[in-house]
């Protein structure tokens, strides 16, 4: 394989792993050729290529110049692209990955497998992820029982405008398990009250929806402690923003002068904001 690599194009990404584990194989079995041992998967795969290419495998003399050079270098900080005064920027393993998939769908090489399952494009993709992981974006969780402990300080029978809106805000994101655009579309025609319990519906296209699929009506039952519970919360939101809500449906307005429906940042802003009070950095 290796004498081979002056004719053969791309020999040296497929001997190099194969010549590590036989140096490794070596020295475990102290320098004895006639031992035996199993390839792993890598080894294996490349092996596979020499059997399926070393025939039809040619390298040209001369090569002539390349149409299009496309520049790229491999740094910690992302994957950087440039041809003429085009540049990619810096991105990470899914993006490069996101654009495989796309070439995949429609190209092939040699009439049979896709551009995505070439050996050489799998060992660029396993180089890139080890340079530019794609890692979650949160690795951490916090304490629900620390917002809610928090919230119960905040006795109905006192609350500002502002105060009962957060609250309002925090225990639906909570109950709900929603998105923040679930929150910020609700529509307070869409809010029903009966007996304990209020019921909501959300007639806007979610994130989530799918043709056939939507989100279905939320319920939710009060609660024993009357300064935790959604359904008394609720109530007095609606009844503290009523006097100057207007023609308004949006079910969050603001808690200062106009008194317009909010948007999602500002209800992303005010849930940050609880949190923050709430000692959750």
């Amino acid at each position: 394989m290796v004498a081979s690599e002056y004719g053969v194009p791309y020999a040296k990404l497929f001997h190099k792993r194969l010549h590590i584990t036989k140096n490794e194989q070596l020295r475990k079995h102290r320098g004895n050729y006639d031992a035996k041992f199993r390839l792993n998967e890598m080894c294996k795969q490349d092996i596979n290529w020499w059997i399926d290419n070393i025939e039809t495998s040619k390298k040209y003399v001369c090569v002539g110049n390349p149409e299009i050079i496309i520049r790229s270098d491999a740094f910690l900080t992302g994957w950087g692209g440039v041809y003429e005064s085009q540049s990619t920027g810096g991105i990470g393993y899914s993006g490069l990955n996101t654009a495989r998939s796309a070439l995949s769908s429609f190209m092939t090489l040699n009439g049979h497998d896709s551009i995505g399952k070439h050996n050489l494009v799998k060992r660029f993709m396993r180089g890139i992820f080890q340079l530019r992981p794609s890692l979650p974006r949160y690795n951490f969780t916090w304490n629900v029982s620390d917002l809610l402990n928090y919230l119960d300080t905040l006795e109905n029978n006192s609350l500002t405008l502002k105060q009962i809106t957060l609250k309002c805000v925090s225990l639906l994101s909570l109950l709900t398990v929603q998105r923040l655009q679930s929150i910020h579309l609700l529509d307070i025609r869409n809010l029903e009250f009966s007996n304990d319990i209020v019921k909501i519906k959300i007639g806007d296209i979610l994130k989530q929806t799918r043709p056939g699929k939507h989100l279905n009506e939320i319920v939710l039952n009060s609660f024993v402690n009357t300064n935790l519970c959604i359904v008394t919360c609720l109530k007095l939101y609606i009844k503290m923003t009523e006097k100057f809500r207007g023609k308004e449906k949006k079910f969050f307005v603001s808690f200062v002068a106009l008194y317009k429906g909010v948007s999602k940042d500002t209800i992303s802003r005010w849930m940050k904001t609880v949190l923050i009070a709430a000692g959750i950095d």
